[in-house]
């Protein structure tokens, strides 16, 4: 909890109010959102300027605001040269008057439901407190870090990167305890440049937890990242498939919506939930709960359901029909979709196959030769169609026409012509698998499915 004094002496802020005592109970971006007590926080973004919903959030319960310019007649204020910048040192001074465990995950997928996963596990032992949807940037890690309270005892965030220092900035804001790393794959690669730079990128989360002298916990399956880590210094554990590795996942079976598995050979798992990467981002949240003392019997008797995430392989029936659709929407990289792919061949069995394939973005020069490998490998199997949308899934769907038939592969530019082509094709005891990058907006789809979904349709 801040005073308004208090935020404007670390912001270097001026403050508009007549009360420079007040004292806020939280922070909030997004005004829809505010809570009573809050600090609305004015960021502007690319396409949005929080300076715009200041009256909207005061109306909704916000104590006072931080801004960049005054606006007339509306006070509490806190006016800073560089919003963003304020919020930072706000969430830094913040975290040094905590000492708690944190345990901040990373890696190329699967970041959001190991996060979830942590927070499950490491709640037989503390009050965790874990971090806010997907806020993992240098906004979102912030106002989590400033979401902290007193009786909290454990923190559980996720970091992200577009490109080199992304990593070690939102670490040393966070000051971890333990890291969590899922695995290293081609994604950003316009910021990154190359899977090299990746590795290091991620691997910046090492570097301070090794300066906290704390743990890594690392995709041991992944031998070129056990070697960095070595090479690194430091302690850390390895979690897998590989029987080499300190926690090894055994015995998976995977079958009506329930996933099965040893860790170790003797402690054993039954969680709802989908596909081999939903196992592999449980064990390593059973890593860092053995990490911690967390009797691991004891968690798989309590522990019954993985997160449900929104976009990530959620499993539906369009509107009661006997059509199920796999939305794994929220992002796509060639690793992902792989793993999607795999999962999205289990659960349809007995099914017909289509699957909606978006752009895969930011994959700098090798863009095209993921999209053609995507491509090979849903000719490969048993899909009924794939719907190309966006100009580099074209080219997965010409290695499909090319493969399977010209007639079974649709290329679209749009979400909305992905729904007008694949509405009139829906029959009973369809599957789809909806996967692309958050950019090329296939979240929308599942919607504009159900909204045209009709009767006949569906015979």
């Amino acid at each position: 909890m801040f005073s308004l004094r208090e935020i404007a002496e670390l912001c270097d802020g001026k403050i508009v109010a007549k009360d420079s005592d007040v004292l806020l109970t939280g922070f909030a971006i997004d005004s829809r959102e505010v809570r009573a007590g809050d600090l609305f926080v004015a960021f502007q973004g690319a396409h949005v300027d929080g300076h715009d919903f200041i009256h909207v959030a005061f109306r909704n319960g916000a104590r006072a605001a931080l801004v960049e310019h005054e606006i007339p007649g509306v006070f509490p204020l806190v006016v800073v040269p560089h919003v963003l910048t304020a919020l930072q040192n706000l969430a830094r001074t913040h975290r040094k008057s905590f000492n708690l465990p944190v345990v901040c995950v990373t890696g190329s997928c699967g970041k959001t439901t190991t996060k979830e996963c942590l927070g499950i596990a490491l709640s037989r032992a503390f009050r965790v407190r874990t971090g806010f949807r997907n806020w993992n940037n240098e906004l979102g890690v912030p106002l989590n870090l400033l979401n902290l309270k007193r009786d909290d005892e454990c923190l559980v965030l996720e970091l992200g990167a577009g490109k080199a220092g992304d990593i070690a900035f939102l670490a040393d804001l966070a000051k971890p305890n333990v890291g969590v790393l899922t695995g290293v794959h081609p994604v950003h690669l316009n910021g990154f440049s190359n899977l090299d730079g990746v590795y290091e990128g991620k691997l910046e989360l090492a570097d301070e937890v090794n300066r906290n002298g704390g743990m890594m916990i690392v995709n041991g399956d992944d031998p070129e990242l056990v070697n960095r880590m070595k090479l690194r210094g430091g302690t850390f554990l390895t979690y897998g498939k590989n029987k080499s590795c300190n926690f090894f996942l055994s015995n998976l079976l995977i079958e009506d919506g329930v996933i099965s598995f040893q860790v170790n050979q003797k402690h054993c798992f039954r969680l709802r939930g989908y596909g081999e990467f939903n196992a592999m981002n449980a064990l390593a949240a059973i890593a860092a709960a053995a990490y911690y003392k967390i009797d691991l019997d004891e968690l798989s008797k309590l522990w019954c359901a993985l997160p449900t995430i929104e976009k990530r392989f959620q499993r539906t029936l369009l509107h009661g029909f006997d059509i199920e659709l796999i939305d794994d929407s929220y992002n796509a990289n060639p690793y992902s979709v792989q793993e999607a792919f795999s999962s999205f061949l289990n659960v349809s069995r007995g099914r017909r196959r289509i699957v909606v394939f978006g752009d895969m973005l930011e994959l700098g020069t090798d863009s095209l030769r993921y999209h053609e490998d995507v491509g090979r490998m849903i000719a490969k199997s048993d899909v009924t169609m794939l719907i190309g949308v966006g100009e580099m899934a074209a080219h997965a769907v010409t290695i499909y026409q090319n493969s399977v038939s010209e007639s079974s592969g649709i290329q679209v530019m749009s979400v909305r012509e992905a729904a007008s082509v694949l509405l009139p094709q829906l029959l009973a005891g369809d599957s789809v698998l909806i996967k692309g990058s958050h950019g090329t907006h296939l979240f929308e789809l599942k919607s504009l499915l159900e909204k045209g979904i009709v009767a006949p349709a569906a015979i």
